[in-house]
């Protein structure tokens, strides 16, 4: 079975990977029943032939040439349309998973080919109300999410991201709703929803036991479809304010442009290597420039922070999302 994707009208994908698995980096909300223009992306899992041995392809083959143990990967040049990325995965084809090493790649392949249209992501939170977006940033595990979360249940706050937003230019940002990574700090927001905290509370538990903590994770990927209405999904907002979440004493304070571009070029960029050594010598012998769709991103990136007000808020508990709004920032 093939599923379609279209993200914003700016990219098209064509996948046969079950989209339950493949939500955690192409949310499903933008599945479609059929599209109508022609698919910029496909990414097949399925067996095929390659007989040309070039440098003009991404290509990896496993040490196992037959049987179920098989594995390669292929990805064709981004000049065309469509790209296409076919993998062959005995993670895949018998236990229905796959490695995180191929979600990264997955990832940047979808980054590369919206950069090529003049879009980018940007490692954030980002919420809405009257047409203006709210930009949080941080490193992992620092509190995105949670503040995100708050504010669009507890608040009347509109959902656009919670860890990837898809920006534009005229700085505008755009919702990737990608499935929620949710641990034992969310149990107190996920209450509500009885079978999603009993999941977190049972993962945490088991991941702290020994041996059993290798094959438990103790975080729970969560659809974010179940969490907030699809009413208060917002599908794109102007840049107004850009919060940089950060572990401290308790304060908020504005920074300047400058430090923002400082900080935004270093944490928006984080989850994805563009500059990885297969992308590099890809390419190099296929002449993609991608060092000019760096820079694009980088563009995108200053365009919000020269035009937002910019401000770090620091926090020992978390509660981020509290004293923005005491603060009558928003």
């Amino acid at each position: 079975m093939v599923y379609y994707y279209d993200i914003h009208g700016i990219l098209r994908i064509l996948s046969n990977i079950d989209p339950f698995l493949l939500n955690r980096i192409l949310p499903r909300i933008f599945l479609r029943g059929t599209i109508n223009s022609a698919v910029d992306l496909r990414i097949l899992h399925q067996d095929f032939r390659y007989e040309e041995r070039n440098d003009k392809v991404l290509y990896y083959e496993g040490p196992f040439k037959k049987g179920v143990f098989k594995a390669k990967l292929l990805l064709s040049s981004f000049a065309e349309n469509p790209t296409d990325l076919l993998f062959l995965s005995p993670r895949y084809r018998l236990f229905h998973k796959l490695r995180d090493s191929l979600f990264k790649l997955l990832f940047e392949v979808i980054e590369i080919k919206l950069l090529q249209r003049g879009f980018c992501f940007i490692h954030s939170g980002c919420v809405e109300k009257d047409g203006k977006a709210i930009l949080f940033t941080a490193p992992a595990n620092t509190g995105k999410t949670s503040t995100v979360l708050k504010l669009t249940l507890e608040r009347e706050y509109n959902f656009l991201s919670d860890d990837m937003t898809l920006l534009g230019n005229s700085n505008i940002v755009y919702s990737y709703p990608i499935a929620l990574t949710c641990h034992a700090a969310h149990l107190n927001l996920l209450k509500a929803r009885k079978g999603i905290a009993r999941s977190i509370k049972y993962k945490s538990m088991f991941s702290k036991i020994p041996i059993i903590n290798k094959i438990v994770s103790s975080e729970s990927k969560v659809d974010i479809l179940t969490l907030i209405p699809k009413r208060k999904i917002s599908q794109k907002a102007k840049v107004d304010k850009i919060f940089f979440l950060e572990l401290g004493n308790d304060c908020i304070k504005q920074i300047s442009n400058e430090e923002a571009r400082r900080r935004i070029s270093l944490v928006g960029q984080m989850h994805r290597d563009l500059l990885n050594e297969a992308f590099a010598r890809y390419a190099y012998y296929c002449g993609m420039d991608l060092w000019k769709l760096i820079m694009i991103r980088q563009q995108l990136f200053e365009q919000i922070v020269y035009s937002a007000e910019t401000y770090i808020v620091r926090s020992r508990t978390g509660r981020f999302a509290e004293m923005i709004f005491e603060s009558g920032l928003i």
